[in-house]
């Protein structure tokens, strides 16, 4: 028995590392809006479908280990893409890792570890359990344009210069904490990183 994993360009994982562990990475893309910001969307059902025959032809099981469902819609499209591959014999499991950049990638080179899909699954959901998200963004609007954020949120972050340090869980994006300034809010951030590792922030 053998396993392919397939993730997505959220992990960050640099191309010679996912060559080496025999990691398919999906990019997603980057779109700039109206205003000049830039922006990601999540592959298409078509381009995962892709991915996932190959992975398909390089190992008896294929795992989809992809970016949490609170911060992009790849999930619901790996979904898609896995129920239209089952109807041709070729089944994909699709994990919603919960995570996002490094957590990301190594939730996928745990996975790439396992020599089937199930135990692959349990190696990437352990991997992620033991990470944390911590993130800033320059402008809510984006998030809660795309359901990810509740307006509330936005608006608080848009009022007077105060900043949402934000995090993922199961329920979505949440607040752990509200800061003033973007420079401040940065340092408010890595101390946020710094206690989540079991540091000291100073």
């Amino acid at each position: 028995m053998s396993l392919t994993v397939v993730t997505d360009s959220a992990a960050c994982l640099p191309a010679a590392l996912a060559d080496a562990r025999g990691i398919i990475v999906v990019p997603l893309h980057t779109v700039e809006a109206d205003d000049g910001a830039a922006t990601t969307a999540r592959p298409t059902v078509a381009e995962l479908i892709d991915a996932y025959r190959l992975a398909a032809r390089r190992g008896d099981e294929v795992l989809a280990v992809h970016v949490t469902a609170a911060l992009s819609g790849t999930v619901e499209n790996a979904r898609t893409a896995a129920r239209e591959l089952a109807t041709q014999g070729i089944p994909v499991t699709v994990l919603d890792s919960g995570a996002s950049g490094g957590a990301l990638g190594l939730a996928a080179l745990a996975a790439a570890e396992a020599d089937d899909a199930r135990r692959g699954a349990a190696r990437a959901r352990e991997s992620a359990a033991r990470s944390r998200l911590f993130f800033l963004v320059q402008d809510l609007n984006h998030l809660r344009r795309g359901g990810r954020l509740n307006r509330g949120t936005a608006f608080v972050g848009g009022t007077l210069g105060i900043r949402p340090i934000l995090t993922t869980g199961p329920e979505g994006i949440g607040v752990v904490e509200t800061v003033r300034g973007a420079a401040r809010a940065r340092r408010h951030l890595i101390a946020q990183a710094v206690r989540a590792a079991g540091g000291t922030a100073l």
